[in-house]
This record gives structure tokens, C-alpha cells and sequence, in this order.
């Protein structure tokens, strides 16, 4: 019965972390125009078959030219310390004799919270393992510094 509800909890949370990636992804989707025109009296925008959009790169004004690398690594240390974290907590709430009177719903949220705080910490913890990326030979183009 006991292994029966670990596989479930596996599941809860690679669904979990599935719907998360996928919100993430949406919201980074471009939008499609609104279909209803402006009322201003503002020109109408062309139908999106009929003019090719200019070539535009994916690159951020703010971050130096050329940190492909760096972010990518940066994501990598990021996603390892997630989950090597993520272990780490769930095995020690759920595995570990001394919180086997503590409700399972009461592990479940502070595990949950702890996940959540863990996001942040792994980022910080790329940050300061691989750096920001930054070259100092490059313009600075942060408009908010």
C-alpha cells in the first residue's frame, strides 16, 4: 500500500511540473492580434497572411550579445540544483521515520512551499556558480539600472 502511494505521489508531481512547463511555454507564445479593431480610429492592421513580418532575433536588449552559453549553463546548474533539492525534501518528508505522525496533507503544503522557495534558490545558486553572464568589454543597454 505504501509503494502504491509514492508512485502516486511521483505522478502528482511530474504532472505538476508538466502543467508549470507548459503554462511557462504559453506565456511566452506570441499572441495573436485582436480581432476586433481599435475604436480610436487608429489604422487597421494588415491580416497576418498578406505582408512578411521583418526578421527579428530572440535576442534581450537589456543582456550582452553572445551569453547563449552562459544562460544555458546557468539553466543547466538551475534544473540541477532543482531537482537535487527537490529529492532532498520530498524523500526527507515522506521517508523519514520521525514525520511519520505529522498528516500527510501538512507535508504535502510544506513541501509544496519548500519546492516553491527552491525555485528561487537555484536560480540564485546558478547565478553565483556560473555568474551573470555579463562581458565587460560590451555596452551596458539596461534602461532600469
Amino acid at each position: 500500500m505504501e509503494r502504491q502511494r509514492v508512485i502516486f505521489l511521483v505522478l502528482v508531481i511530474a504532472w505538476t511540473i508538466f502543467r508549470l512547463v507548459r503554462y511557462v511555454r504559453m506565456s511566452g507564445a506570441r499572441r495573436p492580434p485582436p480581432a476586433v479593431p481599435p475604436s480610436d480610429g487608429g489604422a487597421v492592421t494588415p491580416p497576418a497572411g498578406t505582408a512578411a513580418p521583418p526578421a527579428m532575433t530572440a535576442t534581450s536588449p537589456i543582456e550582452p550579445a553572445g551569453t547563449n552559453g552562459a544562460r544555458f549553463a546557468r539553466g543547466l546548474v538551475a534544473a540541477a540544483v532543482f531537482v537535487a533539492g527537490a529529492v532532498v525534501i520530498w524523500s526527507l518528508l515522506f521517508l523519514v521515520p520521525a514525520f511519520e505522525n505529522v498528516p500527510n496533507l501538512v507535508r504535502m503544503v510544506v513541501g509544496v512551499l519548500a519546492t516553491l522557495y527552491l525555485i528561487q534558490l537555484a536560480s540564485g545558486a546558478a547565478r553565483r556558480f556560473i555568474g551573470t553572464g555579463e562581458r565587460r568589454d560590451v555596452q551596458d543597454n539596461d534602461p532600469i539600472k
